[in-house]
């Protein structure tokens, strides 16, 4: 018997799987480790953040939360009757532990933000839409409310668990995975997000009717806001959108305001804004408002 000797079959080193198969696991198990990271650390914050006492956090988160000095318009007579707007409607929190903020951002979009800190940020866009001082009133409690249920700290956590996500991710050159896995992490917090808002709505209307007695225009921003959005289809719009849809809060307001005997009607006032000579006297035909 003779030894012949020859090369060995080269397809040994070769993978059985194909290559698109491959990669299609590793992504998905990237993404899946993404989520699973934001899921964790979100619901840790989640259960952590009322614990961390009010007055710990402004020391703390107090000049974190502090909104960009360049977007910030700077100090004026409007900025001063915001505060004293967000001074008013706060002392009818009982117990109130923040020493609460505000600020005008130079946006022309409608918005309003609840910062860590207590720090409440309007934008001029805002202040240019309100027909009166009871509609800003609602906009304003309702980011009180945020701080009432901490919601602004637990949306901090979120957030930063997806930044801390998407660093790791592009570190290691998979951007779509990364893009991916920010809107899977994104989309799974949303059906909370709403829970929030809704509850935001509820405190807030509750300060707007300690301040004014009755309700009336506490719903006119949220009536006006299909205006201010760019529509992408009402499906669409109201999965996305971290705020119920807009007839389903005021439907909801409508319901509490029915269950507390909050009064439904009644004078509103005018918010003075120096920049919009709409808001410095009210319209005669919106002078009294309603709530339905």
């Amino acid at each position: 018997m003779s030894f012949d000797p020859g090369l060995p079959d080269d397809s040994i080193n070769v993978s059985r799987t194909h290559p698109l198969k491959e990669a299609g696991l590793l992504l998905a198990g990237m993404i899946g480790a993404v989520i699973l990271f934001v899921i964790a650390v979100g619901a840790s914050i989640d259960w952590l953040a009322p614990l961390l006492p009010p007055g710990l956090e402004m020391k703390l988160l107090g000049s974190f939360g502090e909104p960009d000095e360049d977007e910030i318009e700077p100090s004026d007579s409007d900025e001063q009757r915001l505060q004293a707007l967000v001074d008013r409607l706060a002392s009818h929190w009982a117990d109130n532990p923040y020493s609460f903020r505000a600020a005008i951002l130079g946006d022309d979009a409608p918005n309003a933000f609840a910062f860590p800190g207590g720090w409440i940020v309007v934008s001029r866009g805002l202040l240019e839409q309100t027909d009166s001082e009871n509609e800003l009133a609602f906009v304003v409690s309702h980011e009180i409310g945020h701080f009432k249920n901490r919601d602004h700290l637990r949306g901090l956590g979120r957030g930063v668990a997806l930044a801390l996500a998407m660093s790791v991710v592009a570190s290691s050159g998979a951007g779509l995975a990364g893009d991916l896995a920010g809107l899977a992490g994104s989309l799974a917090s949303r059906s909370f997000d709403r829970d929030q808002e809704v509850d935001a709505d509820a405190f807030g209307l509750g300060l707007v009717y300690a301040e004014y007695g009755h309700v009336g225009g506490a719903t006119e921003f949220i009536r006006k806001a299909p205006e201010f959005s760019n529509v992408i289809g009402n499906t669409a719009a109201s999965y996305l959108s971290t705020h119920p849809l807009h007839d389903d809060r005021i439907e909801a307001l409508l319901m509490l305001a029915l269950q507390k005997g909050w009064t439904k009607q009644g004078q509103l006032m005018p918010f003075e804004s120096e920049s919009g000579d709409e808001q410095d006297t009210l319209d005669t035909t919106k002078a009294h408002g309603d709530f339905e």
